[in-house]
C-alpha cells in the first residue's frame, strides 16, 4: 500500500477533527539517553535556541523569524520591546506596522509596532512589544565578531513550513556552497541542503555549536516553469550572518553587543558515530519485513512470537491499518525471494492507522522486542535525535531500505488524535507504509504512515521536501494494549495459480532481455511470483502462457476468466513458450495445482 499522500485540504480536516480528540499521555520513565556525544549536543543545541523561534505573520501568509533583542522599555509596568530578525518577503507589501503580527508557540500574537528593512539585503526587522518574558537569542556577529562557515559543515533550520501546526520544525543538512551572489551584492548567501518550505522564509540557520549563522531566504523548486519542469531538494539560498551583522546594526545601535557571547558548547569528535549507526541497523533489519497484499505494497516489523501447541509458531507483525485494510489477501516476505508467509488473520485501530498482523508457520523467524507494545514501556523521543526509516518503498527490490533524519516535531496531531504523530525528515516513500523508524539506541520510536508531497503557495502548487510522518510508538502501544482476543480478523484465502503477469508485447523483449519468435507477439508474461503458493516451483520468470486447459489466453482478463471457479487443489494445465539458458526455444505443458 502506498504511504499517504498528504495534502493540505486534508491537514485542514485533521485540525477540525482534533477539537473532540483525546491527549494522550506519553512520557517516558526515562530520558533518551544518546550512544552518540554528537548526538546529544545536537538535541540539547536545538533546545537551546528554538524557543526564540517565532512566526511573522501578514494578511495573506506567513514566514519565520527569531526574536534577537529585548529592551524594558516602562519599568513601572515591565513593558518590554522585542526585536525579531527576518526576511524582507515577509512584510513585502505590509510596511503598515498594523498588518504585521509575530506569533509565539503557544499561539500568543502581537501586533507590530516598527518595522525596519532593507530590500536590496533581502532583510527586516519588526519590533513588538509586551509585559511577557520572552526567550532571546544574542547574536555573534552584532559583537562585531564572524562566525567561519565551512563547506560540509552541519546545518539546522528551524522554522514553520506548511502549516502553522508544524512551529518550529527542524530540519537537518550540509552547507553546500560558500560566498555565493544574491540580487546585486556579492557573497550575500550561502547554498545548504537542510530542507525547508513556504513559511520558513526568515526560519534561523543554525551550526552544531548554536551559532545563528544565517537567515533563510528561498529554495530552487523546479528545474523550469514548464510542464517539464523537474521537481529539485536540497538547494537552499541562506543570507549569510556574517554580511548580514552591520546592516542589522545600521537599523538600531542599540543592537550592538558589549562582547561576544561564548557559546557553551563544543564541537565533539565522535569518530564511532558512523559505526553506532552501521551496528543499529545491521541488528534490526533482520525483523523487518515487507507486507504484500492485493492492495499493494508495505512494510512492518516482528515483534513477538508465541508457541503453538503443534509444534509451530506463531509471529505478531506491527504495520499499517491502510497496508491490509484494502487488500483481500496478504502475506509477508523477506529479503530472499522466496521467503514468505501468508497472514492468517489481522487486527487493527482505524483511527490510529494501526494493524497487527499473525502469521503461523514452522520456520524460526527473527523476533524484534519493541517494550512499548510488549510491555506499555514508553520510549523517549526528542526533537534533533537522529532517526532512521527502514521499509520496502516502491518495490520489494528495495526491501530494507534505510533512510535517515532527525526528529523535527514531537506532539502533533494526525487524525484527529494529539500527540499521535511525530513529525521527521528521513525519507519515505510509497510501500513504507507500515515500516519502523528507529533512533540510534535501535529503539524503535515510530511507524511510518504518510509524507506531504505538496502543498499551495501564493496559489501555486509546489513540492515539499522533508515532512514526513510517523505514529509515535508509545500511542501504539496504548492502542495495541486494547486489542482483544474476539477481534482478531481472518483473511481468506481463494484457490490462485500464483503467479504475477502482464499482457506481453514485442516491447518487453528489450525489458526482459529475452527474444520470443517473432509468431509470438501475444500471450501472458509470468513477472514474479505469491510464494506462499506452488507456481514458482514450476514456472520460471518470463514465462509466456499461450493456452490454459488447451484453451488459448492472450491477456491477463482470459487467464483470470479460465481460473475463476476453480477450486483449491485443481491441476490446471499451462502452454508455456520458455528461452533456455543458451537460447533455445521450448514449448512446454506444465501442471499446476491452485493452492
Amino acid at each position: 500500500m502506498r504511504i499517504k499522500q498528504v495534502g493540505m485540504l486534508i491537514l485542514s480536516a485533521m485540525l477540525i477533527v482534533v477539537l473532540a480528540s483525546c491527549n494522550l499521555n506519553l512520557q517516558a520513565d526515562t530520558d533518551y539517553e544518546s550512544p552518540s556525544d554528537y548526538e546529544s549536543m545536537r538535541i540539547e543545541m536545538i533546545n537551546e535556541v528554538s524557543d526564540a523561534v517565532v512566526v511573522v505573520e501578514n494578511p495573506s501568509d506567513y514566514g519565520s523569524g527569531i526574536i534577537f533583542y529585548q529592551e524594558e522599555i516602562d519599568t513601572t509596568t515591565h513593558t518590554y520591546k522585542y526585536a525579531v530578525l527576518t526576511a524582507y518577503s515577509n512584510i513585502t507589501g505590509y510596511l503598515e506596522v498594523v498588518d504585521v503580527d509575530v506569533v509565539l508557540e503557544n499561539g500568543q500574537s502581537f501586533e507590530v509596532t516598527e518595522i525596519k528593512s532593507d530590500e536590496t539585503y533581502n532583510i527586516a526587522v519588526v519590533y513588538f512589544e509586551t509585559t511577557a518574558v520572552l526567550s532571546v537569542f544574542n547574536i555573534t556577529q552584532l559583537s562585531g565578531t564572524s562566525v567561519p562557515l565551512v563547506q560540509g559543515q552541519d546545518v539546522y533550520a528551524i522554522g514553520t513550513p506548511y502549516s502553522q501546526t508544524l512551529f518550529n520544525y527542524v530540519s537537518q543538512g550540509i552547507l553546500g556552497k560558500l560566498h555565493n551572489q544574491y540580487g546585486n551584492v556579492n557573497d550575500l548567501v550561502f547554498v545548504h541542503s537542510a530542507e525547508t518550505n513556504p513559511g520558513m522564509e526568515g526560519a534561523p540557520i543554525f551550526d552544531i555549536d548554536g551559532e545563528l549563522i544565517g537567515i533563510q531566504l528561498t529554495k530552487l523548486y523546479m528545474t523550469d516553469d514548464t510542464v517539464d519542469g523537474i521537481p529539485i531538494e536540497g538547494i537552499n539560498y541562506a543570507l549569510d550572518m556574517n554580511i548580514l551583522a552591520p546592516i542589522v546594526l545600521g537599523f538600531d545601535s542599540a543592537f550592538q553587543l558589549s562582547e561576544e557571547t561564548p557559546t557553551e558548547l563544543s564541537v565533539s569528535n565522535d569518530l564511532n558515530y558512523n559505526d553506532i549507526a552501521k551496528d543499529m541497523i545491521a541488528s534490526v533489519t533482520p525483523s523487518i519485513i515487507s507486507v504484500i497484499g492485493s492492495g499493494g505494497l508495505g512494510s512492518g516489523i516482528i515483534y513477538k512470537k508465541e508457541v503453538l501447541e503443534t509444534g509451530g509458531f506463531r509471529y505478531y507483525v506491527l504495520t499499517n491499518n491502510h497496508v491490509v485494510s484494502s487488500s483481500s489477501e496478504v502475506r509477508i516476505k523477506f529479503a530472499a525471494d522466496e521467503d514468505e508467509v501468508a497472514v492468517t488473520d489481522y487486527q487493527a485501530n482505524e483511527n490510529y492507522d494501526v494493524a497487527v498482523l499473525r502469521v503461523e508457520t514452522e520456520e524460526e523467524l527473527p523476533v524484534y522486542d519493541i517494550p512499548p507494545i510488549n510491555a506499555l514501556d514508553y520510549v523517549d523521543i526528542v526533537v534533533g535525535q537522529d532517526v532512521y526509516a527502514i521499509g520496502t518503498p516502491y518495490s520489494t527490490l528495495f526491501h530494507n531500505y534505510a533512510t535517515q533524519g532527525i526528529i523535527s516535531k514531537l506532539n502533533y496531531t494526525y487524525r484527529g488524535v494529539m500527540n499521535l504523530g511525530l513529525v521527521h525528515e528521513a525519507e519515505i516513500n510509497p510501500g513504507n507504509s507500515g515500516g519502523p523508524l528507529f533512533n540510534l539506541n535501535g529503539e524503535v520510536i515510530g511507524v511510518n504512515v504518510a509524507k506531504v508531497v505538496n502543498m499551495n503557495a501564493d496559489g501555486d502548487v509546489v513540492y515539499t521536501e522533508g515532512i514526513n510522518y510517523s505514529l509515535n510508538i508509545n500511542a501504539v502501544g496504548n492502542a495495541i494494549s486494547k486489542f482483544t482476543e474476539e477481534g482478531w480478523q481472518l483473511i481468506e484465502r481463494s484457490p490462485k495459480l500464483g503467479v504475477t503477469v502482464v499482457n506481453y508485447d514485442k516491447a518487453f523483449d528489450e525489458s526482459t532481455g529475452i527474444n520470443y519468435p517473432e509468431e509470438y507477439t501475444s500471450g501472458v508474461l509470468v513477472t514474479g511470483f505469491d510464494y506462499t503458493r506452488n507456481a514458482y516451483n514450476v514456472i520460471e520468470l518470463f514465462d509466456l502462457i499461450v493456452a490454459v486447459n488447451g484453451i488459448d489466453v492472450i491477456t491477463t482478463d482470459e487467464l483470470i476468466a479460465e481460473l475463476t471457479g476453480k477450486d483449491f487443489g485443481t491441476d490446471i494445465t499451462l502452454s508455456v513458450i520458455r528461452i533456455d539458458d543458451q537460447g533455445n526455444v521450448l514449448t512446454l505443458e506444465i501442471v499446476v495445482t491452485l493452492s
